[in-house]
């Protein structure tokens, strides 16, 4: 309950204190003198309204004498706690005062027409607790409706008759959604009945995408085939530009024989040339050395000898080899215990020692003379053919005395 209330600097009142008793309280006063003021500042404190700074006078200064927009209205409660609502320049909203506690006053901002709910639940106020002059007499000029909705919001029971609204508020919205899903859910139904042909359709939009496919894959591949052909005519076309190669090519291979002839030839003229200057070299000396002849017949009954004393140092040296065996097995022998027919046995097996030995001897000397004719056999041949090509490329007349070949020019 409210013991007082303070105005100032509102509207008509620029600082206004009324002391309230409890019960009913009447304000009554000329006309103009502030009696409706006062009863709009206790309405802006309880519901916030009316909004803006019209109601907001002039009383309030600065130091120097220019009007300051603030204006507060305080009320006193009978618990001690104590509310202000003010409208200033840097601040528009309430201030909590509870003497019952040290700390500063709780200010909370108010926001358009709304009220925290602290300052309703501190206030406890209706506008059935305000009665104005103009105002048609309490429930004397309400419907029957309006008498019970008043005292069901006293007692509580408009709880009821909201959670009721609310009910059928939401019964009409789920009668009207499923009205509505009803109305689609046929509709969807008959649209769903006409697009029948959506499968075909998807069917033929995956054989469509996989024709696509297909395309975008021979595409490429024509792509990549015409770079070829195109690759493939040029090269033809250089072909046919360059078709002289095969024909320079096939002279060259003919060319080959010819040049290998002709590098021949002047292989055997370089070889008859200096045949010729060793020819006139041995020439030159051939007076001086007429020993030679001797020589050389000399040297040809040599060889054979000298082959021949090869051979008999090569059977020496095994018969030596053979002889120290024996000796050595005479040896062992001579050791063992006296044994009948050793000596026997002993010449047997020289005899027959020996007998191998020179088997075996013959037998290398035979394969080393053999061995030699071949060697000597391949000489003469490769002689012959030597001479015989060095014949044929001998002049036709002789270096010495410039007569024909054959006869005495021969021995030349």
């Amino acid at each position: 309950m409210i013991k007082n209330i303070t105005v100032a600097n509102f509207q008509s009142h620029k600082l206004t204190t009324l002391e309230l008793h409890p019960g009913v309280n009447a304000i009554v006063g000329s006309s103009n003198s502030g009696k409706t003021a006062v009863l709009r500042a206790l309405y802006w404190l309880r519901f916030n309204r009316p909004s803006g700074v019209d109601f907001v006078s002039h009383w309030n200064q600065d130091k120097n004498g220019n009007p300051v927009k603030s204006t507060t209205v305080d009320v006193q409660l009978t618990d001690s706690l104590g509310i202000q609502r003010r409208r200033a320049k840097d601040f528009n909203g309430y201030t909590i005062h509870d003497p019952r506690t040290e700390a500063p006053g709780k200010e909370l901002e108010a926001v358009k027409t709304d009220v925290p709910e602290e300052i309703e639940s501190a206030l406890n106020m209706s506008d059935v607790n305000i009665q104005r002059q103009m105002d048609a007499p309490f429930l004397l000029s309400a419907s029957s409706g309006e008498v019970a909705r008043f005292f069901n919001r006293i007692i509580r029971l408009d709880l009821i008759d909201r959670v009721l609204s609310t009910a059928e508020s939401r019964r009409r919205k789920i009668k009207q959604d499923i009205e509505r899903l009803t109305e689609s859910e046929t509709g969807l139904a008959a649209e769903y009945d006409k697009m029948s042909w959506v499968e075909i359709a998807a069917c033929l939009v995956d054989k469509s995408e996989t024709l696509q496919r297909r395309m975008t894959t021979n595409r490429d591949r024509h792509g990549k085939i015409s770079s070829l052909v195109s690759r493939i005519q040029g090269h033809r076309q250089e072909c046919q530009e360059l078709g002289w190669v095969a024909t320079a090519e096939s002279l060259l291979s003919r060319m080959a024989p010819i040049q290998a002839r002709i590098q021949t030839t002047i292989d055997r003229r370089r070889r008859i040339q200096s045949l010729q200057t060793e020819l006139t070299r041995l020439k030159s000396t051939a007076a001086e050395l007429g020993w030679v002849t001797d020589a050389e017949y000399f040297v040809a009954k040599i060889t054979p000898l000298r082959q021949h004393r090869d051979a008999l140092t090569t059977r020496r040296r095994a018969v030596g080899e053979i002889q120290g065996a024996i000796e050595h097995y005479k040896a062992q022998l001579g050791a063992l215990p006296d044994l009948s027919a050793a000596g026997s046995i002993i010449g047997q097996i020289t005899e027959v020692q020996s007998r191998i030995a020179g088997n075996r001897q013959r037998r290398t000397t035979v394969e080393s003379l053999y061995q030699d004719i071949k060697e000597y056999r391949q000489t003469i041949i490769a002689a012959d053919r030597e001479s015989q090509s060095l014949t044929a490329q001998l002049p036709a007349v002789c270096p010495l005395c410039g007569g024909p070949w054959g006869g005495k020019h021969e021995q030349h």
